[in-house]
């Protein structure tokens, strides 16, 4: 019995240093606008304004941030897994963060830095991603349908298997992307360099090819609107 009480004291009191450390560290957020690297995990943040906060590789797992201000916030490195995130993104610094199965569903991405982000298996329908950058991302699996990436730059980035249906691409940069399995069902690609681009296995039959130039890329079991092509298989 004296050991249960004495297990049951050690919980409670780690509890509460846990919630403590919590409490510090929003309190450190709404006083100096800045939480660098630390640990809001689960934390409720809706409907905060934190535009311009430095959330740099601080753990946000779990984190409610819906309705939150987050234009030209710093999430530089951070953890945002199953967090909660707002639409409210313009210019957002979130380079190498940890996006995986994150949902951007609408959000406003625009000129936002994802440059090395995670973000496989994101659902980012319906995303404004207008001048991002997201060179060398992860975006496998990720779901883009509907979404606006006009001027992005994906060079060098994963996009296997992502989904870009009902997408407009116009002047976006896809240079030495791996665009293997990905879906472009009614995708408008319009004044498009997809030199050099692996496109093995991509449906482009639907899309809206308009001064498209794919020099260079590999054509393996490449569906385009006038037949399939097997160029680059090997």
């Amino acid at each position: 019995m004296k050991k249960l009480l004495v297990g049951l004291l050690l919980v409670v009191v780690s509890i509460s240093h846990a919630h403590a450390f919590e409490e510090k560290a929003l309190k450190n957020l709404k006083a100096f606008k800045k939480c660098k690297k630390c640990d809001l995990s689960g934390a409720d943040l809706h409907g905060q304004n934190l535009k311009k906060v430095d959330l740099s590789k601080a753990n946000l797992r779990g984190a409610n941030l819906e309705g939150a201000n987050l234009r030209k916030t710093d999430f530089t490195g951070a953890k945002l897994k199953k967090a909660k995130l707002s639409w409210f993104m313009y210019k957002a610094k979130l380079g190498k963060a940890d996006l995986t199965n994150a949902d951007l569903t609408g959000a406003d991405l625009r000129s936002a830095d994802l440059i090395g982000t995670n973000l496989t298996g994101a659902t980012m329908k319906a995303t404004n991603l207008k001048g991002a950058k997201l060179i060398g991302a992860n975006l496998d699996k990720a779901n883009l349908d509907g979404s606006q990436l006009q001027g992005a730059d994906f060079s060098g980035a994963s996009l296997k298997k992502a989904n870009l249906s009902n997408t407009v691409l116009e002047k976006t940069n896809l240079s030495k992307a791996d665009l293997s399995g990905t879906r472009f069902n009614l995708a408008w690609l319009k004044d498009m360099t997809l030199n050099g681009v692996n496109l093995s296995g991509v449906d482009l039959s639907n899309a809206d090819l308009e001064n498209v130039s794919m020099d260079g890329a590999i054509l393996c079991r490449t569906r385009l609107p006038q037949g399939e092509v097997n160029s680059g298989c090997k």
